[in-house]
């Protein structure tokens, strides 16, 4: 288990490990990380595969710019509120939670590599991707 502090570190950390996902990659997460989307395709191209549950607020897809085929590769949900963030995938787990205001506190993050981490995410994630709505 590594805990992550600052924002940017937490970026470069997830980019370097997103090069690694090699079968799927699903994010529970408030906002949706644009720059992300050339990387995005590229490991969709490569058969990873992509599960997206985000608040409504964001409006109907946060990835109205990618091309239609990939749209359509990426499961796609959304729920009234998402207070954590979640990221698991077949190399790592992250979890981000709400600070003391209440907002997730991405200044702080703790990402896992092994199995138990990981399906402790996974559980997470699975359900609150059950009682999402699909977009």
């Amino acid at each position: 288990m590594e805990a992550v502090q600052g924002v940017f570190e937490l970026v470069n950390k997830t980019t370097q490990l997103f090069e690694e996902i090699h079968e799927y990659a699903w994010y529970l997460t408030d906002s949706f990380p644009h720059f992300f989307i050339p990387r995005i395709e590229k490991k969709i191209n490569d058969g990873v595969s992509f599960r997206f549950v985000y608040p409504e607020n964001l409006g109907k897809s946060p990835m109205f710019d990618l091309p239609e085929r990939i749209l359509n590769a990426v499961e796609t949900r959304s729920i009234d509120e998402v207070k954590i963030v979640i990221n698991v995938s077949d190399r790592f787990g992250l979890l981000a939670l709400p600070g003391l205001d209440g907002k997730i506190d991405r200044d702080d993050a703790l990402i896992g590599y092994d199995s138990r981490f990981k399906d402790w995410c996974k559980e997470v994630f699975e359900y609150y991707f059950k009682t999402s709505s699909q977009c």
